[in-house]
Parts: structure tokens; C-alpha cells; sequence
């Protein structure tokens, strides 16, 4: 019973990142460091996807980020963290924009 409320309470996160032109390195560095983070909230990155088109009104990302958590709390810490915080110049400077979309497991997935 207990795998079920925590995946009940799990937390899943789309993100969408927008690249500043000429910055790919510079989003590396930062990806690396802040990806290192994730685990220590018992988080991970289920998947990294290079898109190559997007339909609706959106323009195409330059990378998704598919980020888990066990729950909102430690999505939450991980935010604040104070070696994120620190990282936000860095970020800053690589990433023009980024859409996230946070929401839960639906049942059968």
C-alpha cells in the first residue's frame, strides 16, 4: 500500500528549455551541475528529448526534460536548494526561456 501513496504523490515535471543562440556549452555546464542535484531529493531525469518540431501554438524547444520526484515537497527543496539559487546566473545566461509543467501519474502508467 505504501508504493501506491507514493506514487500517488509523486511528482512528475515537463520541461521545456529555450537555448540562447550560441550558449549550448554554457547549458551544458549548468544542466550538468543542477542535474546532479535531482537525485539528492530522490528525484531523477526519466528522459532527455532533442525535439525536432512542435504543433499547436508553441514554438519548438531546444530540449525536453522529463524530471520526477517523490513528491511536491522534495520538488519544492530542490528548488530552493541553495546551490541551485547559486546557479541562476549560469542559468540566466544559457536559457532564454523555460515552460514547466508539473503534474501527477495517472493510473496505468
Amino acid at each position: 500500500m505504501a508504493a501506491l501513496h507514493n506514487r500517488a504523490q509523486s511528482v512528475v515535471v515537463v520541461v521545456l528549455l529555450y537555448i540562447r543562440p550560441g550558449k549550448g556549452a554554457a547549458f551544458r555546464r549548468y544542466e550538468d551541475q543542477a542535474t546532479a542535484l535531482i537525485a539528492e531529493y530522490g528525484g531523477s531525469v526519466q528522459q532527455v528529448i532533442a525535439p525536432y518540431a512542435a504543433m499547436g501554438k508553441i514554438n519548438t524547444p531546444d530540449e525536453v526534460r522529463i524530471l520526477s520526484f517523490p513528491d511536491q515537497a522534495a520538488l519544492a527543496a530542490y528548488e530552493s536548494d541553495p546551490r541551485m539559487l547559486a546557479l541562476r546566473l549560469r542559468r540566466d545566461d544559457a536559457i532564454a526561456d523555460t515552460v514547466m509543467i508539473l503534474g501527477r501519474p495517472t493510473p496505468g502508467t
